[in-house]
């Protein structure tokens, strides 16, 4: 208790003192330190004042970090699914684009195809796209009498087109000119020695059509995101591949 009073004494009614009686009283005066200009003495912080204490988040600071995370990560994955959605659509136009220049390689450089009894090299190689049958495509071997277009018994390969992509519209150039009205299926040739592309145009149920002035046809893919891309094939043979808004 009188410890009690005699620090609650210096406190209020600082009073100047030696250097050997402050040794002396270290223990006693454990809360000060340090002669402030009236040679008096200062207070130790405490470990536990406002200075001292450390605050965490409150739950409004809380909330509005947990919001800035969502927003980010929402834009991050948007942003991976759009990127992830533009490689697919590429890469399946490159493919479109390959297995046409491989059906003319093997168009030009007589490749033999098996009927079921022989091998006939008298063929040409053509490529088949569909409406109706948005996620493949096929591959066929033109046989004798070749009529430029593709029969049963003249299957070379099915390609079939995944993740959600699909052949939306088959087109024709140049502008203005368009596909003949009707146009569901388009065949594509090649037949040795021209490296040109021959078209056949046909209704869903087969029939012919005739396509006067078009000189390229667009294979039109798009992907789930709505990305489109195309594939232009011209008569003189040549592949290309565009993009579409």
């Amino acid at each position: 208790m009188v410890k009690y009073f005699y620090k609650k004494f210096l406190f209020r009614h600082p009073v100047p003192v030696s250097s050997s009686r402050m040794r002396g009283s270290r223990n006693l005066n454990s809360r000060f330190h340090g002669n402030d200009m009236r040679g008096g003495f200062t207070r130790t912080p405490s470990l536990f004042s406002k200075k001292n204490l450390v605050c965490g988040f409150t739950l409004i600071e809380m909330m509005v970090s947990i919001a800035i995370i969502a927003v980010i990560t929402s834009i991050v994955l948007f942003n991976h699914r759009q990127f992830s959605d533009s490689l697919d659509i590429s890469n399946l136009s490159y493919d479109v684009a390959l297995s046409i220049k491989q059906a003319q390689t093997y168009g030009i450089n007589v490749k033999g195809f098996n009927t079921g009894t022989s091998v006939s090299f008298d063929v040409a190689y053509g490529m088949r796209f569909d409406l109706s049958e948005k996620t493949s495509y096929l591959s066929f071997a033109d046989k004798v009498p070749r009529n430029q277009k593709y029969d049963v018994g003249e299957l070379a390969d099915t390609y079939a087109i995944s993740k959600g992509n699909f052949i939306e519209s088959i087109s024709c150039g140049p502008s203005p000119v368009v596909c003949p009205s009707g146009t569901a299926v388009v065949d594509i040739t090649f037949h040795r020695p021209d490296p040109d592309a021959s078209f056949v145009f046909s209704k869903s149920d087969g029939t012919n059509l005739s396509s006067p002035g078009v000189s390229s046809v667009d294979i039109v893919l798009r992907s789930p995101q709505g990305l489109r891309r195309a594939v232009e094939i011209g008569t003189a043979g040549q592949v290309s591949i565009k993009s579409l808004p």
